[in-house]
């Protein structure tokens, strides 16, 4: 309709936007860019890797925004012989926002093989354009015979493209509260690591429970590479107790190599604690240190 720059469209329809997102329907009333309008009994497609089928797609904002009604949504195949996939969402409602890469779900449910285990009024995630996005990871389920029984529920913060954090509550049936905490940045030459956690439990009531460890790598020009790791702990039973590490001596060290093509160098120290029981600190080698240089000679009669 030249009039109005309308396009009315009778399928099957498919649109593909040139960026892996691909949109299929049966009939359309759209502008005639393609970016404002309202398509039926659609599927949506994003960068396949999420599948939206909806009865009906509105776009709009310049092809900003897409709002899909009486949705399904899964990123499994339908395996043969079955009419469901393995999980899926079902929502009322699905708004996308390219330009935010987010996808916002209203009265949603997620079900497996079509039973639905969970509702949410509201539900925010990103789409899969988007590599890093601040909010909640998928939720872990830890049960210790001493702790008990308790849920690890994961929130990431994307500071910047060079940094971020994630902090980790983790309550437990026994009583025990723990924050976690990993800290990542990256550098020009370089990256550092810093992996944390308090804690108040029964083991020792009254007093707080945490380790603190850090690792990293730098390049210092010239073929130097410096690394260090190091890791203190506030008992010897902590980092057990919380499925960190089963390590029974702790060592902390920092270490620059340089490898060349006719030589190797290596200059490390290394501090120890030990948490075994029965041995002390006072008489075990609180610290190390060690140097390597390996060269190659090639004589010329050789």
């Amino acid at each position: 309709d030249q009039t109005t720059d309308r396009l009315s469209i009778t399928g099957p329809i498919r649109i593909d936007d040139g960026t892996g997102n691909l949109v299929l329907a049966d009939q359309a009333d759209l502008s005639a860019d393609l970016t404002e309008g309202v398509m039926t009994s659609a599927r949506f497609m994003l960068q396949q890797k999420l599948q939206i089928s909806a009865s009906q797609i509105q776009r709009s904002g310049q092809g900003r925004y897409t709002a899909m009604r009486q949705v399904a949504a899964s990123s499994c195949s339908i395996c043969e012989g079955s009419t469901t996939p393995l999980w899926e969402i079902r929502a009322r409602e699905v708004v996308h926002d390219t330009q935010a890469q987010q996808i916002w779900f209203s009265d949603a449910s997620l079900r497996f093989v079509g039973l639905p285990v969970m509702y949410l009024p509201m539900m925010r995630v990103p789409d899969p354009t988007l590599d890093r996005a601040t909010g909640f990871l998928t939720p872990k389920i830890r049960t210790t015979t001493a702790l008990g029984s308790g849920v690890l529920l994961p929130y990431f913060i994307a500071h910047a493209p060079d940094r971020d954090l994630t902090l980790t509550p983790y309550v437990t049936s026994g009583g025990g509260a723990t924050l976690n905490m990993r800290y990542r940045q990256a550098f020009t030459r370089g990256t550092i690591i810093v992996n944390g956690a308090m804690t108040t439990d029964q083991t020792l009531p009254g007093d707080a429970r945490g380790y603190l460890a850090a690792t990293g790598s730098f390049d210092l020009g010239r073929g130097y590479q410096l690394a260090f790791h190091g890791i203190t702990v506030t008992d010897d039973a902590y980092l057990v107790d919380y499925g960190i590490t089963e390590a029974d001596r702790l060592d902390s060290s920092v270490e620059i190599t340089r490898v060349q093509r006719d030589a190797y160098f290596s200059g490390a120290l290394t501090g120890l604690h030990s948490l075994r029981e029965g041995e002390s600190n006072t008489t075990q080698p609180a610290a190390l240190s060690d140097f390597v240089l390996h060269r190659r000679f090639l004589p010329a009669l050789l």
